[in-house]
């Protein structure tokens, strides 16, 4: 579980660089932006001052277009979810793994698996998934997330029933609505099961 964790960690800073790359290309276009502008505001001749303010026209309408079109709208969102879902998933496996004696799940195969769950933060690994099953999320990955919510929902409810007691959770309406959020939950995830038969 701590190298689950320190996994985490470190995947949360990688994700930040990834975003951060993208800061990064904003600096370097703006600086040439704010450059050229300065320089057409003070350059004597007519061409020179134009010249200098397409260079920062261009600079800028390219910045534009790489943030909103290319590389954020597109690339960094499907990278990081498919990156989550992966990590989601394989996650929910090794902890699975994790009630196993150590006769069945020995501290090798243990660290085999996290090594496998780390190397799924990579930007590549990410990239990959999202050309080879597109952006939407895998049928697996929405199972484990309604079933990781119904769980969380499991333990509101009780919270709540071992705070008020029994009787009253039965007409207190923050436990009826967590209680319907959970049907809901189950309705989903049977319907998910049928359509898989």
């Amino acid at each position: 579980m701590a190298l689950l964790t320190e996994s985490d960690n470190m995947c949360q800073e990688h994700l930040k660089t990834i975003f951060g790359n993208e800061a990064s290309f904003n600096i370097l276009t703006g600086t040439v932006t704010n450059i050229a502008s300065g320089a057409a505001t003070i350059t004597g001749g007519v061409a020179a001052k134009s010249a200098l303010s397409s260079v920062a026209f261009l600079s800028n309408a390219e910045r534009s277009l790489v943030n909103e079109t290319v590389y954020k709208n597109l690339l960094v969102t499907a990278v990081t979810k498919k990156i989550g879902e992966a990590r989601t998933n394989s996650k929910a496996t090794i902890s699975a793994k994790f009630s196993s004696d150590i006769d069945t799940y020995s501290v090798l195969s243990s660290v085999n698996d996290i090594i496998g769950y780390h190397e799924t933060c990579a930007f590549m690994y990410g990239l990959q998934k999202a050309l080879d099953e597109g952006a939407q999320p895998n049928p697996e990955s929405k199972k484990i997330k309604l079933e990781q919510d119904k769980l969380q929902l499991e333990i509101a409810l009780q919270t709540r029933t071992n705070r008020i007691g029994a009787a009253a959770a039965i007409t207190d309406e923050g436990a009826k609505g967590i209680r319907a959020r959970i049907e809901a939950i189950e309705e989903t995830l049977l319907s998910m099961v049928k359509g898989q038969k």
